[in-house]
């Protein structure tokens, strides 16, 4: 018993005759486009797209939540925790981050939970739970 035609496998033409080839794709942990840092990541695209918009006024990205992990559920998040420069804390910018964290997750079909703080406040309060949880279960993207 067989699950259905496989590559390389011969097609047949409703005249019997087999003259087309199928060629299937599947994912894989080998395939680009499977891991972290790919265009399909959506903690990736809103740390390339939050650098690339406001640059140094990011100090600390740290995306964490299920859909980071390898193990993404059905209805998989990410949360991140965005550290602004003193300087750069305004209603406005934190308003922009969480447009685009809305932006990125609508585009990847994931919800996205954007929290800004002032970057010193990873050094200052480090026992934070939400800090804590971060670090402990994310990836540093700055």
């Amino acid at each position: 018993m067989t699950d259905g035609p496989r590559p390389g496998d011969r097609d047949r033409d409703t005249d019997g005759r087999g003259d087309r080839t199928l060629n299937r794709v599947t994912r894989s942990d080998s395939d680009p486009g499977s891991h972290s840092g790919s265009p399909s990541d959506p903690a990736a695209a809103f740390a390339r797209q939050a650098q690339a918009e406001y640059g140094d006024a990011i100090e600390r990205l740290v995306a964490f939540g299920d859909a980071v992990q390898n193990d993404r559920p059905v209805h998989a998040s990410v949360e991140l925790l965005v550290g602004l420069a003193d300087d750069a804390l305004d209603d406005e910018l934190e308003r922009q981050l969480e447009s685009l964290g809305e932006s990125i997750g609508i585009e990847h079909g994931i919800v996205v939970s954007v929290s800004v703080i002032p970057a010193k406040r990873f050094e200052s309060q480090p026992n934070h739970p939400l800090i804590q949880q971060a670090l402990a279960e994310g990836q540093t993207y700055v």
